[in-house]
């Protein structure tokens, strides 16, 4: 429970990056299509990482079983440290491929279209734990995660854009704009949404 919890936050935090950016860096990524052409690199790249995460997801899953399995099987000879983790996206094998692919790409990109995409799929991950934290509160054990069920929905629209701005190679939010993720944000989380609202505000006094 500890785990899902530790990473649940810092899911948030990650993803929180998108609603806390400038509007005038907002809409610079949000150029027109045009001006905003990816690299082949890119696309190929892009494509990885989405299977990657794809197994990430699956592999959190089959965890998160083995874990509530050895709960039900637990006895007195049965350590808690001996226990499979609960499940999460970042700590098994795939997710740590993950943020390897990351570091790879980031030394092998120049132009804005390809970092921004980078930031696009970074943030496409942190949805995809948010969604699959919802996945977990379908079980009693798992009821007091904090619900974002408005984020979570996100999660097939932001990897249906990803996989668009491959085949196109045309960097676009489409429905996965750092607006949307506020509008969701303010269903789930009014609060939440009204400090990011705040920390904006300061960021334009200090400019």
């Amino acid at each position: 429970m500890r785990t899902v919890m530790a990473f649940f936050v810092a899911v948030l935090f990650g993803v929180l990056g998108i609603a806390q950016q400038p509007k005038a860096e907002t809409a610079k990524r949000e150029a027109p299509a045009g001006s905003m052409q990816i690299s082949q690199y890119m696309r190929e790249s892009g494509l990885n990482y989405l299977e990657v995460l794809d197994k990430a997801f699956d592999q959190a899953s089959e965890d998160h079983i083995a874990y509530m399995k050895a709960l039900a099987k637990r006895d007195g000879s049965y350590s808690l440290m001996d226990m499979p983790t609960g499940g999460s996206l970042t700590d098994n094998l795939y997710g740590k491929e993950l943020t390897r692919l990351e570091e790879h790409i980031e030394i092998n990109i120049k132009s804005e279209p390809d970092k921004n995409f980078l930031k696009f799929l970074q943030d496409t991950k942190s949805i995809t734990g948010i969604a699959y934290n919802e996945v977990l509160r379908a079980e009693p054990t798992y009821k007091s995660l904090r619900p974002n069920p408005t984020i979570a929905k996100l999660y097939p629209v932001c990897v249906g854009q990803a996989h668009t701005i491959i085949k196109s190679g045309i960097f676009g939010y489409g429905s996965c704009a750092p607006s949307d993720f506020d509008a969701a944000l303010k269903v789930d989380d009014p609060k939440a949404a009204a400090e990011i609202d705040k920390l904006r505000e300061d960021a334009k006094k200090k400019q």
